[in-house]
């Protein structure tokens, strides 16, 4: 607790499984496989609510409470595109600059942001259920 400053309370609930791996392939198969970065840049509300696989590298955390903001770029970004996504992590511990994750979430939408540089930049924003490192190809 810091001085003048209320305690807080934070919930959070687990859900046990038998097996991490079963569940990221169940829900592999329940994303939309269709739904590809450059898709999903071109209009983020028209698709929320759908369940995605992303793969990307980490390019900055900022970690607010119980929810970390991952900026991720996206690995099937055509050349010339910039492919930024906003991932909302309420998991455990946050992914390292630069790794290389695999998220999977739903789409929430279009989250508005302005870098350091000053610049505003729109791009999709994902609720992550799962976060992993992605196994190399």
């Amino acid at each position: 607790e810091a001085p003048n400053e209320l305690p807080r309370r934070v919930e959070r609930s687990v859900r046990r499984v038998a097996s991490l791996a079963a569940e990221l392939q169940a829900f592999r198969a329940s994303a939309d496989s269709t739904l590809g970065f450059v898709r999903l840049k071109q209009d983020p509300d028209q698709h929320r609510g759908r369940s995605v696989v992303l793969r990307g590298r980490v390019l900055d955390v900022h970690r607010t409470g119980a929810a970390a903001d991952v900026i991720v770029l996206a690995a099937d970004c055509p050349a010339g595109m910039r492919c930024l996504a906003w991932v909302v992590w309420r998991g455990g511990s946050d992914p390292a600059r630069e790794a290389t994750v695999d998220v999977y979430g739903t789409v929430a939408g279009t989250q508005v942001y302005t870098s350091a540089r000053g610049e505003r930049l729109s791009m999709p924003k994902l609720e992550a259920r799962f976060l992993t490192p992605a196994p190399p190809r």
